[in-house]
């Protein structure tokens, strides 16, 4: 980024009167004819701003001014409330595409960057390449990856019971996960996944994490009822964690769009909403008439707790309970994981039995 520099070209003053014969004598000065512009290569040098760029060579940058295309070698680009990549003119910058997998499409567009809360998506493939010294002995197996586990399972039966055996020979633990808690009025409720990752993060040797992930596709009577509820101007939507409503601004929504903006705008930090592409239960993406995928709408709570979404129109509302997924790992102090459970002889929700080490 930068300034660009300009050079002025002068050209002389020619004198012509009524008595000069037809000559052009010179010697009355000069003028500007023209201010010719230089893109040669300037001095790169680093700012603090992420979005500031700068062209090495030839070439320009492609910029939308209102459907008008124009070129610039300036790099000083920012965001603009929509998150659009603009100059300091609020020209957008453009470039090519990309699709969800950020494979590029050839289409040239306006660049935007998503500053909307992102739902957490988990790696799921990882290269690195190492050297390794054989003179030295195989690693440990350091983590023993659980994966995801069955938090309606663990409540179906009746909690779980299991213990921890190390295999650094310190005394093992036994661990009791309850099915149901106190709920503060007196009376008991389902124990969440978030509540469940905080007792075993408490447990030495044990690491979980808990997410919630709710679509009305599958786990919201269907994107096809949300669509029949959005199109009726008495819309209505409220959503609840772990039984404690959020309030949620849905008067006069109308749109997937409109509601997830209003989740977004509500006062709960741990809770965001984005539009993705529906699928049915076999995986399978569900596209419109015209072939063209139809969008539903995810609602994340990044603790886990438990949801409770509602929607119709008027005071007739439908309520959608989902729980959260639950995901534990263990290091290699962990030995095994032995079922005490008298319900469930058989297997505990967190056997290690068959699981890989990583």
């Amino acid at each position: 980024m930068g300034f660009k520099g300009s050079k002025v070209q002068f050209g002389d003053l020619y004198a012509s009167g009524f008595l000069s014969g037809g000559s052009n004598p010179i010697g009355d000065g000069v003028r500007v004819q023209d201010v010719k512009q230089s893109f040669g290569q300037g001095n790169i040098s680093f700012t603090d701003n992420g979005l500031d760029m700068a062209i090495s060579g030839d070439g320009f940058f492609i910029l939308n001014n209102n459907g008008e295309t124009r070129y610039s070698r300036a790099g000083q680009f920012g965001i603009d409330k929509d998150g659009f990549i603009t100059n300091n003119q609020n020209m957008k910058v453009q470039g090519y595409t990309a699709d969800g997998d950020g494979n590029l499409s050839g289409i040239r567009g306006d660049l935007q960057i998503e500053t909307d809360n992102l739902a957490p998506r988990r790696t799921t493939n990882l290269r690195s390449d190492l050297n390794l010294d054989s003179r030295e002995s195989v690693l440990e197996a350091r983590v023993n990856r659980l994966g995801e586990v069955s938090v309606e399972d663990l409540i179906a039966n009746g909690g779980d019971e299991f213990v921890i055996v190390y295999a650094d020979g310190r005394p093992s633990q036994q661990v009791q996960i309850p099915a149901q808690v106190d709920d503060g009025a007196g009376g008991t409720r389902d124990i969440s996944a978030r509540e469940i990752a905080g007792i075993l993060n408490d447990l030495t040797g044990v690491s979980a994490s808990a997410t919630s992930s709710f679509q009305f596709e599958g786990d919201g009577g269907g994107v096809s009822t949300l669509d029949t509820a959005l199109a009726n101007p008495d819309f209505s939507f409220t959503i609840a964690i772990d039984g404690q409503n959020v309030p949620v601004a849905a008067n006069g929504v109308s749109s997937k769009q409109e509601l997830v903006d209003a989740i977004n705008s509500s006062s709960s930090s741990s809770l965001s909403a984005q539009l993705v592409d529906a699928v049915d239960v076999n995986g399978d993406p569900i596209l419109d008439g015209g072939g063209n995928p139809v969008q539903d709408v995810r609602i994340i709570d990044n603790r886990g707790s438990d949801l409770t979404v509602s929607y119709g129109n008027g005071g007739t509302l439908t309520d959608y309970d989902k729980v959260g997924d639950l995901n534990v790992s263990t290091d290699r102090s962990i030995q095994d994981i032995v079922t005490t459970d008298p319900d469930d002889p058989a297997v505990t929700s967190l056997s290690c039995s068959g699981l890989r080490y990583w």
